[in-house]
């Protein structure tokens, strides 16, 4: 492989490429079938070795003790095979840089969704792009463009630390090895500003003259008849490969299983599928003969096989029907689930074929309809069945399977493609772009008739059963279980192993944790998804899918609502994905497939319980621990805490601006609702854990968005409530701190504790749905906007010349930091100083032994009391931080009091707060605290070198003075105790010889 591809690349014109790849593909195709025959053998075969092994045996004994070769080895030599052919395709194919008319597979249908976010730093502009796996480099390219409007020349991709030439326009993102979620960076070219204003030619410029024409025919042509003597294109030709991958993949190894994956989406798409499903149209029209013998239609770009479909067949044609059973169906002869999910990419590409046109988007209509009137529909559904799909198979061909069937199942009923969105295709900041070129508009989309007909002509066993299948993958997905759908086992209810949460609303402990281990149970059940840490993305992605058909479903049949009520643990569905789902993504998708099933409604006559009450009655009986009245819960409840914001954001949105009439309808007692909330934020304790802090503003932030939403409802009085809440939000939940303060200026006596500094509002997402309660109970209620704007005044605005600076700035108080520890004020210079006394309150042990000495007369004007006075404040102040003037006037360095505006050394200043410390503990009589916590002893030694005398002093240190200059402090010190030489002028006077010589000082230190 090696030898032909170097002679290729070398030397293309001098030699016969064609020759070249036929003799290749023979070699390794010969080599193939030895292996395989070795791998797989024969009865002749097996009974030849046998026996050859036991006459050598009684020649040689030792033969009788070699093991036949394991299955493992001769399993090597194929997959050394494969990745030799992959090799060879894609190092020929790499030099194939025009457009290819006949695709590759990968390239023929849709791939994995992918969400990349595009960056450019220098326009300051960043947004979403949405495409798939297969497309190519070059449809990405075009989409930056749409977004940033540049021209191609202005622009680098940059994906991975590499640069993406435009000579890799031809590849695809899954080659290039960009996955979804990816930040793909683009830098703007020199070129940039010059080429701004260079417009591109229009299509609709006149007719090119004859000659132009001509050429560009015969350029056309040559590029073809190169095409046609790629390696890949070779390889499928005739078909005779496929039969032989097919078997390959049916060994069971997941290395060759992949290899073969990754050859065949390397060449053409297998001839027989595409015209095993060509029947589908094969009546409405003959399909006309090929210009080329081994190349298909353009779209497709597959070898068929010389044959004249317009000649009459002699065995009886099968019907459409059973040869899409044949091809999906895995217990079909000679089908396997590898084969399915290759059976499933073609009819991606027959359905939504990745390059359009005038001709082929015809074919695609006409082939779409008749799938559809072919009961498509159904058998793309029965793939996702239970049982349909072996329970051992690869989890990665599994995903594929369920992912492509569910991509043309949103086709059909949606008709929307992998990148396409029902909303608006692009917004900034965030939002999505999908514009892959301007072909786009022309894309063949498959008639809403059709699919509603498919749809609607379900009986309703058939059609609850299509429906319990999608929700079962919805399931299966969100919780990245999906081989569990390979069980046709009832989904269980067992409530006492859901990790929902099924508990009283007053329960505060307890783990409602499975005791049993969940990865024994083979079947759905409530809780399943809150047992999960990590979703895979692929998982979640078919989740989310399953889902929008699910209710696409539904909607389309509404007069089946009620069939879809009784599903099986239906309600724990939909609290597991609500709640207990760990994806972010996943919850937000639920909370708005269910928010889009609410706005169905029933004829007027119908006596169906609306999807709006069910959902409401569902979520407001749900068993959930989203009423403690603390956070400091254990197990699987505290993860659910966490977790609260999507299911108070649907039921916010069910409730909001409800009239009288809506809420007999649905049967809410809305002030009762609202007498609980209220009684519940009172008795909300906050808990004192940082690590606790998010869940509280989580959970606080919900009940504040339900009880804002129970004031937009009719009848609800805002005046009645408003005194007591105002009160609360206002002193308890955002400014505590500026209450007591205004208390104690109003000389009001009252205790309190240290907690009530800091609000139970603490973080952005709780403070800012207080402050949208407050604007909600202000909006048309004058006596509630004169009650906040009373309290604000005396809180905030009350003439006070000692904060009045300082509240241009921030406000005078807040409540002590997350991470738990308190700051110190600056003064104007005095960080040197700050630095210092935290660095000392940091040392394990000085902050407890200064704060335990205990005085019979204190001192207040002392530096040693008011360092215990910043220590005490750092431990157990509620602020966010102290103010120590007290000690700024007290302290003083080198008999001077300090200037806080003039910076000083902080080493002098530690030096001098040590000394000051430990000079008063002795006067006291007690013991040193920074001598017994930091002394050492270094020793200065001096060598002489021409006599044998040396000199050595010990000294004591409480901290050594190094240099900044090294990298660490191993460094520093070690360049602190380097030995140097003194010699010359800096010789040393030797006492004992009485003369200046050389000595080696060195200084030690411990």
């Amino acid at each position: 492989m090696s030898r032909c591809s170097t002679c290729f690349n070398s030397c293309p014109v001098l030699q016969d490429p064609l020759t070249l790849h036929k003799k290749f593909i023979s070699e390794c195709y010969t080599r193939l079938e030895m292996a395989m025959i070795g791998v797989c053998g024969n009865v002749v075969a097996q009974t030849v070795s046998n026996a050859t092994k036991i006459l050598t045996a009684a020649i040689v004994p030792e033969v009788a003790n070699v093991p036949l070769p394991s299955r493992s080895v001769k399993l090597l030599p194929i997959e050394r095979l494969l990745w030799i052919a992959e090799a060879y395709v894609l190092g020929v194919e790499e030099l194939h840089v025009t457009p290819r008319t006949i695709l590759p597979h990968a390239a023929s249908f849709h791939g994995y969704p992918l969400t990349l976010t595009v960056r450019c730093e220098a326009l300051h502009q960043e947004f979403n792009v949405l495409c798939h796996s297969n497309e190519t480099l070059h449809s990405l390219r075009q989409k930056i463009i749409s977004g940033l409007h540049q021209t191609q020349e202005c622009i680098q991709i940059h994906a991975n630390d590499k640069l993406l030439c435009n000579s890799r326009d031809h590849k695809l993102l899954h080659q290039l090895e960009i996955h979804d979620g990816q930040v793909v960076q683009v830098r703007l070219g020199s070129s940039s500003v010059a080429t701004s204003s260079v417009s591109a030619p229009s299509p609709s410029t006149s007719k090119p003259p004859e000659p132009a024409a001509s050429a560009a025919t015969s350029k056309q042509n040559f590029e073809f008849e190169q095409e046609k003597m790629l390696p890949g294109v070779v390889m499928a030709k005739g078909g005779e490969v496929f039969h032989m991958l097919y078997q390959l993949s049916e060994l069971e190894e997941p290395k060759i299983t992949k290899r073969v994956q990754k050859l065949l989406m390397l060449i053409p798409t297998d001839p027989a599928v595409l015209e095993a499903l060509d029947t589908l149209a094969y009546k409405q029209s003959l399909k006309p003969t090929s210009s080329s013998e081994d190349v298909s239609g353009g779209k497709s770009g597959s070898p068929h096989k010389s044959s004249n479909p317009s000649a009459p067949s002699a065995t009886p044609r099968p019907t459409a029907r059973d040869t899409m059973k044949q091809l999906f169906d895995s217990n079909a002869p000679d089908m396997s689930p590898f084969r399915i999910l290759y059976n499933l990419e073609v009819l991606s590409s027959k359905l939504m074929p990745t390059q359009d046109d005038a001709v082929s988007g015809g074919e695609t209509r006409t082939f779409c309809e008749e799938f559809l009137n072919n009961g498509g529909l159904s058998l793309v559904v029965n793939v996702l069945q239970p049982e349909s799909l072996p329970s051992d198979i690869n989890y990665e061909i599994r995903q594929g399977c369920y992912s492509i069937c569910l991509q043309l199942a949103r086709y059909l009923l949606c008709g929307l493609s992998v990148t396409e969105e029902a909303a608006e295709n692009f917004t900034r900041a965030g939002a999505a772009i999908s514009t892959p070129s301007p072909s786009k508009s022309a894309k063949v989309k498959p008639e809403k008739t059709s699919a509603r007909q498919a749809i609607q002509t379900l009986s309703a066993l058939e059609f609850v059963q299509t429906v319990s299948c999608f929700m079962r993958v919805t399931w299966a997905g969100a919780a990245g279980r999906l081989h569990l759908l390979s069980y046709n086992q009832p989904i269980r209810e067992t409530r006492e192993s859901a990790g929902c949460g099924h508990r009283s609303r007053q329960s505060s402990t307890g783990s409602t944790a499975s005791t049993s281990s969940d990865s024994d149970c083979q079947s759905l059940h409530a809780g399943v998804c809150a047992h999960q840490t990590s979703i895979p993305t692929k998982d979640a992605n078919i989740a989310r899918e399953a889902l929008e058909i699910l209710v696409t479903c539904l909607q389309l049949r509404s007069e089946l609502i009620a069939s879809f009520y009784s599903l099986p643990s239906l309600n724990d569905f939909i609290i597991d994905l609500l709640v207990g789902c760990p994806l972010p993504e996943m919850r937000a998708a639920m909370c708005e497939q269910l928010w889009a099933l609410c706005q169905l409604s029933p004829p007027p006559s119908s006596t169906l319980q609306p999807p709006r009450q069910f959902v409401l009655q569902l979520l407001h009986n749900a068993r959930l621990p989203f009423w403690v009245t603390s956070t400091s819960a254990r197990g699987s409840t505290q993860k659910m805490l966490g977790q609260c914001s999507q299911y108070f954001d649907l039921r916010c949105r069910l409730l909001e601006n409800l009239s009288v009439e809506m809420q007999r309808d649905l049967q809410l007692d809305i002030d009762q609702m609202l007498e609980d909330e209220i009684g519940w934020l009172s008795n909300f304790v906050p808990s004192r854990y940082a690590e606790l802090q998010p869940t509280d503003n989580i959970l606080l932030a919900g009940h504040l968005h339900l009880v804002r939403t129970f004031f937009t409802c009719q009848q609800v009085s805002k005046e009645e409530h408003g005194e007591e809440l105002v009160g609360d939000l206002l002193h308890d939940f955002l400014f505590p701190a500026s209450k007591l303060m205004m208390d104690n200026r109003m000389q009001i006596s009252e205790e309190s504790g240290l907690t009530e500094f800091n609000p139970k509002c603490s973080l952005h997402e709780s403070r800012l749905a207080a402050f949208e309660l407050l604007t909600e109970l202000c909006n048309n209620c004058p006596h509630n906007l004169t009650l906040v704007c009373r309290q604000l005044l005396a809180m905030h605005h009350q003439h006070n010349t000692d904060c009045g600076n300082e509240w241009e700035y921030m406000p005078p108080v807040d409540g002590r930091a997350s991470c738990g520890y308190v700051g110190l004020k600056n003064a104007g210079a005095t960080c040197y100083m700050n630095s210092v006394l935290q660095q000392l309150y940091m040392v394990p042990g000085v902050p407890e032994a200064i704060l335990s000495v205990d005085e019979d007369q204190p001192d207040e004007d002392s530096v040693f009391n008011q360092v215990q006075q910043v220590f005490g404040h750092l431990m157990e102040s509620r602020l966010q931080y102290h103010e120590p003037e007290r000690f700024w006037s007290v302290f003083k360095l080198w008999g001077q009091t300090i200037n806080v505006r003039e910076q000083q050394d902080a080493f002098d200043f530690f030096q001098a707060i040590t000394d000051q410390i430990d000079e008063h503990m002795k006067k006291i009589g007690k013991e040193e605290i920074f001598k017994s916590k930091f002394q050492g002893k270094f020793s200065d030694q001096k060598i002489c070198k021409d006599c044998p005398h040396r000199y050595e002093r010990e000294e004591d240190f409480i901290a050594l003075n190094l240099t900044v200059k090294n990298a660490t402090l191993q460094d520093s010190l070690d360049q602190f105790v380097k030995g140097e030489l003194l010699e010359g002028d800096n010789a040393y006077f030797c006492e004992k010889c009485g003369e200046k010589v050389p000595i080696a000082f060195t200084l030690f230190y411990t």
